[in-house]
């Protein structure tokens, strides 16, 4: 028996639960595998099932629900944040229809992993050096759990290692750590964890920027690929790859990119 995954027949639950399909323990594995220090087991037998924390909280896994994507993104349980696969690889660009893979974000569970509060989250802050190399080596600050500036580090070395030509899309930043709500929302940013980065403005689309001239869409980017695969080497996601584009975005979340979870496109 896996040791993550709790299988405790629970005789007070009702028949249907006991006869609802499994949940999908390959998606849990990306989270405790990738998080072992925060993430322990998943009770599969509870109503409804709950991943524990190895503080002991719980979060619902499965809520049951059948949600629209702007349910899933206002008010997801921990399965709907890994509900679509990552489409790793320069076959998946531009995106198959609505595609949005990892923009869905668990509040608890970001907290848990990344800081709870902006004065956690500062807590956990250490430097990065951006590009020394060929930039104007500016210090950047990243969070430091489960490997979130280390992976930043191993970015900024590899893409010191690019030819001069991709330099001025990653040279200049717009920004890593700042604690405030998605533009338009309530949810929290990436930034706000200080696990994300965007990079040179001036080479990016946003969706925002085009909803009013283009309503329906249609994908826009000036991000060379060879960029894009340097981050999804080290475990981050890219913007570009959501229908809701935000192409200077990048955001270290690598139990997207377990090899449970992700999807190749080559």
């Amino acid at each position: 028996m896996n040791p993550w995954l709790v299988l405790v027949l629970n005789l007070s639950a009702p028949l249907s639960a006991l006869l609802a399909p499994p949940v999908d323990a390959d998606r849990f594995e990306c989270l405790r595998a990738t998080f072992p220090q925060t993430i322990s087991a998943l009770d599969a037998a509870a109503e409804p099932a709950a991943v524990v924390l190895a503080d002991g909280r719980r979060l619902v896994w499965d809520d049951k629900r059948t949600k629209t994507a702007d349910e899933r993104l206002n008010d997801p349980d921990v399965q709907d944040t890994l509900a679509e696969p990552y489409p790793m690889g320069p076959g998946s660009t531009p995106p198959k229809g609505r595609e949005d893979p990892g923009r869905t974000r668990h509040t608890a569970l970001m907290g848990a992993l990344w800081g709870a509060s902006e004065q956690a989250v500062r807590g956990a802050l250490e430097k990065v050096v951006w590009m020394p190399k060929h930039g104007p080596g500016k210090t950047l600050y990243f969070n430091k759990h489960h490997g979130a500036a280390a992976a930043l580090r191993r970015v900024s070395a590899d893409l010191d290692a690019l030819p001069a030509k991709f330099h001025k899309y990653v040279t200049v930043t717009a920004g890593t750590f700042v604690w405030r709500h998605i533009a338009g929302t309530e949810r929290l940013s990436a930034h706000s964890h200080a696990i994300a980065i965007d990079i040179n403005v001036k080479y990016t689309h946003y969706w925002r920027w085009s909803l009013k001239r283009e309503p329906d869409l249609p994908w826009r980017n000036r991000i060379p690929l060879e960029i894009v695969e340097v981050f999804e080497r080290h475990g981050f996601i890219w913007g570009g790859k959501w229908h809701h584009y935000d192409t200077m975005h990048f955001e270290y979340r690598p139990e997207l990119l377990h090899p449970r979870c992700v999807e190749r496109r080559e």
